[in-house]
């Protein structure tokens, strides 16, 4: 089911800084450029309920009561780092010190701006102390979900507004009460998650206790935070830091077998199903204070007619008849225990505040889900017993895949475009009227625009390659406890379970399996898993499709970066390639021995929550994966160089606990400065252009200094013969040669299908179109230059293209020639197109240079006039729609099998 959406506006924090933190309102195409799309949420309806004032923008609502901040600079450097930017800034300053020469103070004024923007933390002071105004409306410091953390955003809200919000969100509780903030404003944040309203009130839910257990005799690593100190290079004071020693040894690890779970009944299943859609047997809820996974089991059938009990009683002690209650949670999905008296109080506060019971995510049906899904670089470099031979055997069907669509197969062609919903597509500009351009007639395929756009998704989808983004069979599922433990347990009865030690269950999975999931720092982290199956689960927990149970008696969650169970994912893969692959011998799991330690409990206040905004804002997940990368893709050569970099990566998977958790926690370890030195993999240059791109300019410069006889500087990534290395320089050269072959292929004329034959050309009308897209291409390439990163990119050139459209239905031109003047514009090369052409040719061969097609034009008509050209080609096409279904007897893409329903040609 689809949630409404919103769009709101979104702000950097160098734009409040710039403007004195007093904006006037944008104006209407600045706006378009800063509104983002926001999916429905609790906070969106309450501010719907309490005040309706919103404006359609496009298709959608406006909420103007809400403003994203978007924290662009760290607010949690260290010293050292600011003044080392603040210097780099000053010395830019110096160097165009005649641009401030007409006005001297510009330049003490620009790097006091500055100082502000690069020590976020000033800034962030004064908004969240003072707001900021907009529009000549005041807006205040409001909150933020974790996933709005992550990306450095917070909200404001409207001063009209935001008590009566606040009060709403906080369920009136007594902020006076010591509380750890950091949990606190977590879960308020949960209201920011997209969801679907159930139903306006709670359903019968029965809170039982958790089940805590110890899995003795494991083998473990950890650290242990100490104190530290060092000098300053650029302050030439001592910092205080944290250092970080790395231990092993045998120990108890605990695991929460229930942490975040809960089930529900078939009855609730059905509510659920009606506002859904469709049945789907697991959903993550989301409530104020309340959050997990909520698993469909028929407890009502398993009470009466195995167990032979009516009742139930709960983690407070109060008995429940078993045929009333819709669903039985664990206290740890109710978040609400430290901020209320009781949970009955909770019951009215929910009712009093008009909350609602929502879903904000549900398990898909392996039905609807990819067969194959893609690999990654985290997963793969974890595996020890990967080499060379084995990687590039794993690429083999990836590099099948794109050699088939290059070799004109025109079922992997069009289901690579997207005209399946298993399809692989994932590219931002292969319009879907490309697509559906393509189904009408199969020439399509061949047309100029669309044969771009093809190669660009081709290069794109070789990059990830690149990456280790390689085709597996495999996808991605959540995961659960043991039920039979469960049920046992809520029974108080003996908790026995299903599963053993290594057993897990799916209905979809048999055999030796092997599991990931993300973020992965170390190589502990990877998990064999059997599968198993047996009456109890054929008859209970057959229904429970694309999940995975988890058993009781081993340390799966702790391993596998220590999830828990309120609707975590993992990737599941039976590719013996890689099973076979992971370290043989057992592998000693990292934990935390600080694991969810929580920052002090403080009054709410101001203060307080200043501090919490500069500990939780800037998250360095990235970082500390890239770190990690570096040593993961070095070569040791010795048993001390190979522990040394097991060490690193046993710390930095700690220090990722920290760094996922830090916004219920507030704590975060501290990374050194020297792991910023350690160099990146060459095959992350495909991450980061910045960094090929620096490459590229140091392979240049060395070159000149060999022929000059200096010595060369140092490359700015590792070129150890890693895996994941080897991969990358075999792709690059396989790309050159097979895409050699795509530039060859030739395009065919396709203008005239797209055109009307039956009006009339007036040249003076043509040259009016003609002006209109000379114009287009002139601002389509100064944004190229002008906006460096793609999200920029992206957003600024669809905001022209909703110009131009609008442009172009001004004209006062009759709307089937017009059309047809787009169409000739964008496909034809009149004389004075030809004559340029010549003369650019003629220039460059002077200067000695290769011409680079950079043309996009081709673009323009269906840009401007999407929809009135797949009309012209529907009356100039043959009735010969493709559709393509699954067929057991058709072609193989991506696991499955396909024909074509209808294909009376092809190309």
């Amino acid at each position: 089911m689809k949630t409404k959406m919103y769009k709101v506006l979104k702000i950097k924090l160098s734009t409040l800084i710039s403007n004195d933190y007093n904006l006037k309102e944008f104006t209407p195409s600045k706006l378009k450029m800063k509104l983002i799309m926001q999916q429905d949420n609790s906070i969106f309806r309450h501010i719907n309920k309490i005040n309706s004032d919103n404006e359609k923008v496009g298709k959608h609502d406006y909420i103007k009561d809400i403003i994203f901040i978007n924290i662009d600079r760290s607010v949690t450097m260290e010293e050292w780092q600011i003044q080392k930017k603040i210097e780099e800034q000053r010395k830019k300053y110096e160097e165009r010190l005649t641009e401030f020469e007409k006005n001297p103070n510009d330049k003490n004024k620009k790097i006091n701006e500055y100082k502000e923007y690069v020590d976020g933390k000033t800034a962030l002071t004064k908004i969240i102390k003072n707001g900021f105004i907009y529009n000549g409306i005041l807006y205040k410091r409001f909150g933020k979900s974790s996933s709005m953390a992550h990306n450095s955003v917070i909200a404001f809200v409207s001063e009209n507004i935001f008590d009566k919000l606040f009060d709403t969100t906080t369920m009136g509780i007594d902020l006076q009460k010591p509380m750890v903030l950091s949990k606190f404003e977590a879960y308020r944040g949960l209201l920011f998650s997209s969801s679907v309203v159930i139903q306006n009130e709670l359903p019968y839910i029965v809170l039982v206790k958790d089940y805590d257990k110890y899995i003795p005799n494991q083998q473990i690593k950890y650290t242990i935070e100490e104190d530290s100190e060092y000098l300053s290079k650029y302050t030439n004071q001592i910092v205080k830091t944290k250092k970080y020693p790395i231990y092993s040894g045998t120990d108890s690890v605990k695991i929460s077998c229930f942490d975040g779970m809960g089930i529900h009944s078939k009855k609730m299943g059905y509510k659920f199903e009606d506002i859904l859609g469709f049945r789907y047997p697991t959903v993550q809820i989301r409530s104020p204070y309340m959050k997990g996974l909520s698993i469909e089991f028929n407890f009502h059938k398993y009470f009466k007619e195995i167990l032979h009990k009516d009742f139930i009683i709960d983690a407070f002690g109060k008995r429940h008849d078993i045929k009333d209650v819709d669903c039985i949670y664990t206290l740890s999905m109710w978040k609400g225990e430290n901020y209320f008296n009781s949970w009955d109080e909770y019951k009215d506060k929910f009712k009093e505040y008009k909350h609602e019971f929502c879903v904000s995510k549900y398990s898909r049906p392996t039905q609807n889900e990819k067969l194959m899904t893609r690999a990654n670089f985290q997963y793969l470099q974890s595996l020890t017993k990967l080499d060379k031979n084995k990687i590039l055997d794993l690429a083999s069907y990836s590099k099948e895949y794109i050699e088939k669509i290059i070799n004109g197969d025109l079922l992997y062609s069009l289901l690579f475009l997207g005209l399946s919903e298993n399809s692989e597509s994932e590219s931002q500009e292969i319009d879907s009227y490309y697509m559906e351009a393509v189904k009408i007639n199969p020439h399509m395929l061949k047309d100029k625009t669309i044969q771009k756009s093809l190669y660009n998704l081709l290069k794109k989808t070789i990059n990830g390659y690149k990456l280790g983004r390689l085709f597996v069979e495999a996808h991605y599922s959540m995961v659960y406890g043991d039920l039979k433990l469960f049920i046992e347990h809520i029974a108080e009865l003996e908790p026995v379970g299903i599963l053993k030690a290594g057993e897990f269950y799916s209905p979809n999975y048999d055999g030796n399996y092997t599991g990931f999931r993300s973020p992965l720092v170390h190589k502990s982290e990877v998990n064999k898993m059997n599968f198993i199956k047996n009456n109890w689960l054929n008859k209970w927990c057959e229904h429970l499709d694309n999940l995975i149970m988890l058993n009781g008696y081993d340390i799966s969650m702790p391993r596998m970066g220590g999830m828990d169970l309120d609707g975590d994912i993992i990737w599941v893969t039976k590719n013996s390639i890689i099973y076979n692959s992971i370290e043989d011998e057992d592998i000693a799991v990292v934990v935390d021995k600080d694991d969810k330690a929580l920052a002090s409990k403080t009054i709410y206040s101001i203060d307080e929550l200043i501090e919490y905004e500069s500990r939780t804002l800037s998250q360095r997940i990235g970082e500390i994966t890239n770190i990690s990368t570096g040593f993961s893709n070095q070569t040791p050569n010795s048993e001390k160089s190979k522990k040394y970099i097991d060490d690193q990566n046993v710390f930095l998977r700690v220090a990722q606990g920290h760094e996922i958790d830090s916004i219920k926690t507030g704590t975060k370890y501290v990374i050194a400065p020297y792991y910023k030195n350690v160099k990146l993999p060459y095959f992350l240059i495909y991450r980061y252009p910045k960094e090929k791109a620096f490459l590229k300019k140091i392979k240049k410069e060395n070159e000149e200094k060999k022929n000059n006889g200096e010595q060369a500087d140092r490359y700015n990534v590792s070129f150890t013969h890693s895996p994941m290395n080897e991969l990358c320089w075999n792709i690059e050269k396989w790309e050159i040669e097979i895409l050699s072959k795509f530039s060859k292929s030739s395009s065919i004329d396709t203008y005239k299908l797209l055109m009307n034959k039956n009006v009339e050309h007036i040249d003076e009308e043509y040259w009016i179109v003609k002006q209109v897209y000379k114009e287009f291409n002139s601002d389509y390439r100064a944004i190229i230059k002008e906006y460096k990163t793609s999200h920029d990119i992206d957003k600024r050139i669809m905001s022209l293209y909703d110009d131009y459209k609008s442009r172009i239905y001004k004209l006062d031109i009759d709307k089937e020639r017009l059309v047809n003047y787009c169409v000739l514009v964008s496909y034809i090369k009149d004389k004075e197109d030809l004559k340029k052409d010549k003369n650019r040719i003629e220039k460059a061969q002077v200067k000695g240079k290769t011409i680079k097609a950079h043309d996009k034009s081709s673009k323009f008509a269906w840009i401007v006039v999407p929809e009135q050209i797949i009309n012209n080609l529907k009356i100039n096409s043959p009735d010969n729609t493709i559709n393509i279904v699954e067929d057991k007897n058709g072609e193989e893409y991506l696991g499955r099998k396909y024909i074509f329903e209808k294909a009376e040609e092809v190309i």
